[in-house]
């Protein structure tokens, strides 16, 4: 911004300067200002001294006006940090809202899967009986009986579980080792090794496909005697109960995991 300015003797405007009478009668006196500014041009009348403050004013009204410029820009640029700070402040709880609704979404959906998951449970009836009287080999019958909204099982896992009784007592004196404790089943009745899909540890079988109102048929016989074992300290043929956990697998639901606790019963020619 400019400011041009030029002092004028009005005796150099005429003969007013030179204290003629005018047709009124009045001389003027005073010397004048005129004054150029980047706003155009204005005259101010008095003596030098009156100019010279007024000029001084007008200087300061242009300071004033641009100091009050600056200022304004500055409130502007901060308030538009303000409106950015909000407009981000919105945009973060929005986001918060959003998430908390997928997660309530997503436990609703839990809940409905976990309690059709308890609703579809398989229903299996299983037996233990003796193929012959006086055989010691007995059949292992699970029956599925429901419910029908599953329709087919893919997989129908069979597993004999220990009986939960922790044995170290060796009649050699020596303990067993950790993989001959995992070799041995803790029961009166294992799977026979390679019958029916059992493993050759006697622990587990697994079929394939089973329609419902299907039914499995597996071979059991007692279980050995671990070398390091007393005859008193193991199991009494038909005594105790056989441990069994059954898995059963679909495509649209987790696995269920259920377990049983069956006797031997009397073979099929035995019963009346």
């Amino acid at each position: 911004m400019w400011l041009h300015r030029e002092l004028l003797p009005l005796a150099a405007a005429g003969p007013y300067a030179r204290g003629h009478k005018t047709r009124r009668g009045r001389t003027p006196h005073a010397a004048g200002v005129v004054i150029f500014t980047s706003g155009g041009m204005g005259a101010v009348h008095g003596d030098s001294g009156h100019g010279s403050r007024t000029l001084a004013a007008l200087v300061r009204g242009q300071g004033d006006a641009v100091g009050a410029a600056e200022w304004l820009s500055a409130v502007a640029a901060a308030g538009s940090v303000v409106t950015a700070a909000g407009a981000w402040k919105v945009a973060a709880q929005a986001r918060d809202t959003a998430d908390q609704a997928a997660l309530t979404a997503a436990a609703a959906a839990q809940i409905e899967r976990d309690r059709l998951h308890h609703e579809f449970t398989p229903k299996f009836d299983v037996h233990l009986v003796r193929q012959n009287p006086g055989s010691p080999v007995a059949s292992l019958t699970i029956t599925w009986d429901g419910p029908s909204t599953l329709e087919r099982l893919t997989e129908v896992r069979v597993f004999v579980r220990d009986d939960g009784v922790h044995r170290t007592s060796s009649a050699t004196g020596v303990p067993p080792s950790a993989e001959e404790i995992a070799q041995t089943v803790w029961g009166p009745y294992r799977l026979r090794p390679g019958v029916s899909g059992a493993s050759s540890d006697g622990r587990t079988a697994t079929h394939r496909d089973l329609e419902l109102g299907g039914r499995l048929v597996l071979a059991m016989e007692p279980t050995l005697r671990p070398s390091w074992m007393r005859t008193d300290d193991w199991y009494q043929t038909g005594v105790a109960l056989v441990r069994l956990r059954i898995e059963a697998v679909h495509p649209a639901y987790r696995p269920w995991q259920q377990v049983f606790s069956v006797g031997l019963e009397p073979s099929w020619d035995a019963l009346p």
